[in-house]
Protein backbone atom coordinates (compact mmCIF):
# COMPACT_ATOMS: atom_id res chain seq x y z
CA UNK A 1 0.00 0.00 0.00
CA UNK A 2 1.44 3.04 -1.04
CA UNK A 3 1.46 5.78 2.42
CA UNK A 4 2.06 9.40 2.28
CA UNK A 5 2.19 11.82 4.68
CA UNK A 6 -0.64 15.21 4.74
CA UNK A 7 2.39 17.28 4.33
CA UNK A 8 3.72 15.71 1.43
CA UNK A 9 0.36 15.40 -0.19
CA UNK A 10 0.20 19.40 0.85
CA UNK A 11 3.40 20.52 -0.37
CA UNK A 12 2.55 18.46 -4.02
CA UNK A 13 -0.81 18.89 -4.87
CA UNK A 14 -2.76 21.24 -2.64
CA UNK A 15 -4.29 23.70 -4.43
CA UNK A 16 -5.28 26.30 -1.83
CA UNK A 17 -1.05 26.75 -0.69
CA UNK A 18 -1.12 30.61 0.44
CA UNK A 19 -4.76 30.92 1.28
CA UNK A 20 -5.62 33.95 3.31
CA UNK A 21 -8.61 34.59 5.70
CA UNK A 22 -9.24 30.91 6.12
CA UNK A 23 -8.54 29.74 10.17
CA UNK A 24 -7.07 26.67 11.11
CA UNK A 25 -9.68 24.58 11.42
CA UNK A 26 -11.57 25.72 7.82
CA UNK A 27 -8.42 25.04 6.35
CA UNK A 28 -8.17 21.95 7.67
CA UNK A 29 -11.93 20.81 7.04
CA UNK A 30 -10.91 22.41 3.17
CA UNK A 31 -8.38 20.15 2.98
CA UNK A 32 -9.55 16.96 3.81
CA UNK A 33 -12.40 17.57 1.95
CA UNK A 34 -10.10 18.05 -1.12
CA UNK A 35 -7.94 14.97 -0.31
CA UNK A 36 -11.26 12.38 0.10
CA UNK A 37 -13.09 13.73 -2.81
CA UNK A 38 -10.02 14.00 -5.69
CA UNK A 39 -7.47 11.42 -3.88
CA UNK A 40 -9.79 9.25 -2.07
CA UNK A 41 -5.62 8.71 0.07
CA UNK A 42 -6.69 9.47 3.59
CA UNK A 43 -7.12 6.00 5.95
CA UNK A 44 -10.43 6.55 6.87
CA UNK A 45 -13.49 4.67 7.43
CA UNK A 46 -15.67 6.68 4.13
CA UNK A 47 -17.70 5.43 1.45
CA UNK A 48 -17.84 8.44 -0.66
CA UNK A 49 -19.90 8.82 -3.74
CA UNK A 50 -20.97 12.13 -6.26
CA UNK A 51 -22.97 12.53 -8.95
CA UNK A 52 -23.23 15.76 -11.14
CA UNK A 53 -27.05 15.83 -11.83
CA UNK A 54 -28.35 18.73 -14.61
CA UNK A 55 -30.61 20.45 -12.30
CA UNK A 56 -30.30 23.94 -10.91
CA UNK A 57 -28.13 23.39 -7.00
CA UNK A 58 -31.90 25.30 -5.61
CA UNK A 59 -33.91 22.54 -6.82
CA UNK A 60 -31.01 19.41 -5.84
CA UNK A 61 -31.33 21.28 -2.09
CA UNK A 62 -34.78 20.62 -2.18
CA UNK A 63 -34.78 17.22 -2.88
CA UNK A 64 -32.96 16.41 0.75
CA UNK A 65 -34.36 19.07 2.70
CA UNK A 66 -37.80 18.67 1.57
CA UNK A 67 -39.91 15.96 3.25
CA UNK A 68 -42.45 16.03 0.06
CA UNK A 69 -39.74 15.51 -2.28
CA UNK A 70 -37.24 13.08 0.03
CA UNK A 71 -40.11 10.58 0.32
CA UNK A 72 -40.60 9.97 -3.54
CA UNK A 73 -36.52 8.73 -4.26
CA UNK A 74 -34.92 8.69 -0.48
CA UNK A 75 -33.35 4.58 -0.85
CA UNK A 76 -31.98 1.96 -3.70
CA UNK A 77 -34.36 1.07 -6.00
CA UNK A 78 -37.37 -1.58 -5.27
CA UNK A 79 -38.16 0.91 -1.76
CA UNK A 80 -39.95 3.13 -0.42
CA UNK A 81 -40.46 5.22 2.64
CA UNK A 82 -42.97 6.27 5.51
CA UNK A 83 -41.50 9.02 7.67
CA UNK A 84 -42.67 9.25 11.11
CA UNK A 85 -41.18 12.70 11.55
CA UNK A 86 -38.77 14.85 9.50
CA UNK A 87 -37.42 17.98 11.25
CA UNK A 88 -35.20 19.67 9.17
CA UNK A 89 -33.34 21.98 11.45
CA UNK A 90 -30.36 21.58 13.91
CA UNK A 91 -30.47 18.57 16.22
CA UNK A 92 -33.74 17.82 14.47
CA UNK A 93 -34.60 14.47 14.00
CA UNK A 94 -35.98 12.57 10.54
CA UNK A 95 -37.62 9.45 12.02
CA UNK A 96 -38.68 7.24 8.71
CA UNK A 97 -39.18 3.72 7.35
CA UNK A 98 -37.21 2.16 4.56
CA UNK A 99 -39.55 -0.85 2.99
CA UNK A 100 -37.93 -3.35 0.93
CA UNK A 101 -39.84 -4.84 -2.16
CA UNK A 102 -40.70 -7.80 -0.16
CA UNK A 103 -42.39 -5.50 2.57
CA UNK A 104 -39.30 -5.46 4.76
CA UNK A 105 -39.48 -2.55 6.88
CA UNK A 106 -35.93 -1.25 8.42
CA UNK A 107 -36.49 1.78 10.83
CA UNK A 108 -33.85 4.54 10.70
CA UNK A 109 -33.52 7.75 12.62
CA UNK A 110 -31.23 10.65 11.98
CA UNK A 111 -30.16 13.67 14.41
CA UNK A 112 -29.30 16.92 11.91
CA UNK A 113 -26.45 18.02 13.10
CA UNK A 114 -25.59 21.08 10.56
CA UNK A 115 -27.14 22.64 8.34
CA UNK A 116 -26.15 25.35 5.73
CA UNK A 117 -28.78 26.32 3.00
CA UNK A 118 -27.57 24.87 -0.51
CA UNK A 119 -23.99 24.04 0.99
CA UNK A 120 -24.09 21.38 3.26
CA UNK A 121 -26.17 18.86 5.48
CA UNK A 122 -24.44 17.02 8.39
CA UNK A 123 -26.57 14.07 10.21
CA UNK A 124 -25.81 11.53 12.68
CA UNK A 125 -27.55 8.10 11.92
CA UNK A 126 -28.68 6.81 15.18
CA UNK A 127 -29.87 3.57 14.63
CA UNK A 128 -28.22 0.54 14.08
CA UNK A 129 -25.75 0.99 11.74
CA UNK A 130 -24.03 3.94 13.19
CA UNK A 131 -22.58 6.74 11.32
CA UNK A 132 -22.23 10.17 10.14
CA UNK A 133 -23.79 11.22 6.73
CA UNK A 134 -22.20 14.36 4.81
CA UNK A 135 -24.06 16.31 1.83
CA UNK A 136 -22.42 18.65 0.33
CA UNK A 137 -23.71 20.97 -2.70
CA UNK A 138 -21.58 22.16 -5.55
CA UNK A 139 -22.86 24.29 -7.85
CA UNK A 140 -21.67 23.79 -11.33
CA UNK A 141 -23.96 25.70 -13.75
CA UNK A 142 -27.12 27.58 -13.51
CA UNK A 143 -28.59 23.67 -14.95
CA UNK A 144 -26.02 21.45 -13.30
CA UNK A 145 -24.92 20.47 -9.66
CA UNK A 146 -22.79 18.31 -8.01
CA UNK A 147 -23.75 16.15 -4.70
CA UNK A 148 -21.05 14.55 -2.71
CA UNK A 149 -22.52 11.99 -0.33
CA UNK A 150 -19.74 11.12 2.19
CA UNK A 151 -20.76 8.23 5.14
CA UNK A 152 -18.34 8.40 8.15
CA UNK A 153 -18.23 5.36 10.20
CA UNK A 154 -16.36 5.06 13.67
CA UNK A 155 -16.69 1.32 14.39
CA UNK A 156 -14.17 -0.78 11.87
CA UNK A 157 -16.64 -3.81 11.20
CA UNK A 158 -19.75 -2.23 10.50
CA UNK A 159 -17.44 -0.27 7.83
CA UNK A 160 -15.58 -3.69 6.56
CA UNK A 161 -18.92 -5.04 6.64
CA UNK A 162 -20.73 -2.34 4.20
CA UNK A 163 -17.94 -1.05 2.24
CA UNK A 164 -18.57 -3.14 -0.56
CA UNK A 165 -22.36 -2.99 -0.75
CA UNK A 166 -23.27 0.42 -0.06
CA UNK A 167 -21.59 2.35 -2.83
CA UNK A 168 -23.67 0.73 -5.78
CA UNK A 169 -26.67 0.94 -3.77
CA UNK A 170 -26.23 4.45 -3.27
CA UNK A 171 -25.46 4.84 -6.73
CA UNK A 172 -29.19 3.55 -7.32
CA UNK A 173 -30.07 6.46 -5.21
CA UNK A 174 -28.73 9.06 -7.31
CA UNK A 175 -30.71 7.21 -10.30
CA UNK A 176 -33.82 7.82 -8.21
CA UNK A 177 -32.68 11.44 -7.27
CA UNK A 178 -31.91 12.50 -10.89
CA UNK A 179 -35.41 10.61 -12.14
CA UNK A 180 -37.35 12.63 -9.84
CA UNK A 181 -35.56 16.14 -10.88
CA UNK A 182 -36.30 15.32 -14.78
Amino acid sequence: MFRVSAGQVYANICPFRGITGVNGGEWVELFEHYLIFNYNILSMNYILSKRIINTPLEKLYEAYSNPDILIKWWGPHGFSNKFNEFTFAENGLWDYIMIDELGVEYHNQMIFKEIYPNKKIVADHISDPAFRVEIEFLKITSQQSEVFFKMKFEDDVVYNALKNYVPEKNEENFERLENILK
